[in-house]
């Protein structure tokens, strides 16, 4: 595997890691999947969601929170590989409209993503001239 051997450098990964990157969360049941505290079970528990929710960020939220343990962790992870993949559109509307400040949130989102295209812009150029 790419990923076990000379990825990032002479180190290999842990290999609590390797078994997520092989997809350890597809083939485990809901009994196994633990949501603790340690990074490596969020992420896990967070992939397992992803990969069970039907295509629904509603099933995968409520998967997460209803795993118990620390439940927070791997909904945030969660709902930023479904928000990267499905996109606001899949947020149920009722939930956007409960969302604290979410036009304040919406105006910063806009803010960063317009200073990204310009550090990436401005990166780009810097490389063009060298």
């Amino acid at each position: 595997q790419c990923f076990q051997a000379g990825w990032f450098g002479q180190k290999q990964l842990h290999p609590d890691i390797v078994q997520i990157a092989e997809g350890s969360y597809q083939k485990k049941n809901r009994p196994e999947i633990k949501a603790g505290a340690m990074a490596v079970e969020a992420l896990e528990a967070a992939l397992w969601a992803f990969f069970h929710d039907n295509n629904s960020f509603q099933v995968g939220v409520l998967s997460c929170v209803n795993l118990g343990d620390d439940t927070d962790t791997v909904a945030a992870i969660y709902g930023q590989l479904a928000g990267a993949c499905y996109g606001v559109e899949k947020l149920p509307l009722n939930w956007i409209q409960q969302i604290y400040a979410k036009n304040f949130i919406a105006n910063i989102s806009d803010w960063l993503r317009f200073e990204g295209a310009q550090w990436w812009e401005k990166k780009k150029n810097m490389r063009g001239s060298t």
